[in-house]
């Protein structure tokens, strides 16, 4: 009976330290399982914040694009209206300055159209032929007028603005 007491005297110090290292050991699991909790948390807590500066920061590029985008079509619309405005000033021009021509023609066809008429006048018959006033022909339709000598030319004048014969 004495090894059986020697022995549970030995046993119970062991199954004592086997109950305290397995104790020790799970307090050491769950810790270990705390701080890979903690380590998880920590670590998708750092990730959100990464994800919210990049989220943040791809907005601010985002906006900062919208933007100059409008920026540059409001420029665009702006410079198509420049553009038009110009465009119609021109047309403008363009008339005013065909009106002017026109003008000027119309007044060199009437001018040309009293001197006809002057020489005709002056000559007194202007369907008898002459043999000798064939110069004088040539200087009743040539004049000399503010924009140089121009000669006159029925086919080159409306219709409407030739000389009448009486």
């Amino acid at each position: 009976m004495i090894w059986l007491s020697w022995h549970s005297n030995l046993y119970v110090p062991m199954q004592n330290q086997a109950s305290e290292y397995a104790s020790a050991t799970e307090r050491l699991r769950q810790g270990a399982v705390q701080q890979a909790e903690h380590m998880n948390n920590y670590m998708s807590a750092t990730q959100t914040s990464e994800q919210n500066f990049a989220r943040a920061e791809h907005e601010q590029i985002n906006n900062n694009a919208r933007a100059a985008y409008d920026h540059l079509n409001e420029r665009c619309a702006e410079m198509q209206h420049m553009f038009f405005r110009k465009e119609a000033e021109m047309s403008q021009l363009q008339l005013s300055l065909k009106n002017a021509e026109l003008t000027i023609a119309q007044t060199e066809a009437e001018r040309v159209g009293i001197l006809a008429s002057a020489y005709q006048n002056q000559r007194g018959n202007p369907t008898a032929p002459d043999s000798q006033d064939s110069g004088s022909r040539e200087s009743a339709n040539s004049y000399q007028s503010p924009r140089g000598n121009i000669k006159s030319n029925e086919g080159m004048l409306p219709h409407c603005l030739w000389p009448q014969v009486p």
